[in-house]
């Protein structure tokens, strides 16, 4: 419970900034904007979270997509965010941290 929190909480924060950059008039209508920007952000970053595994990686880049969505507790509709915007950039990001990583190995 701490982790997930933690994790909401950066999103949160993320949420708050942009928020209060677009400068929002009411308070109900920026609190409503952060809460739905978090839980979006939040879905974005566990795309980002699965993509650490070289399986889903290998997965992505033979054309699996990975999309977020969000459920509406109001109407029960799913509201398709859909695929990281970054996703290309994240995956060669982490292939090249993994072939640093490999470089090191003990050929023994």
């Amino acid at each position: 419970m701490e982790r997930v929190l933690s994790d909401v909480l950066v999103s949160a924060l993320r949420a708050v900034k942009q928020v209060n950059d677009e400068g929002v008039i009411t308070t109900a209508g920026r609190d409503r904007k952060i809460r739905q920007l978090t839980v979006e952000l939040d879905a974005l970053y566990t795309i980002e979270q699965l993509l650490v595994s070289r399986v889903i990686r290998a997965a992505v880049e033979k054309g699996m997509e990975l999309q977020a969505a969000v459920l509406n507790q109001e109407t029960g509709e799913v509201d398709f965010l859909g695929p990281h915007p970054m996703v290309d950039h994240i995956c060669e990001r982490l292939d090249s941290r993994d072939r640093w990583v490999n470089s090191f190995s003990d050929p023994l």
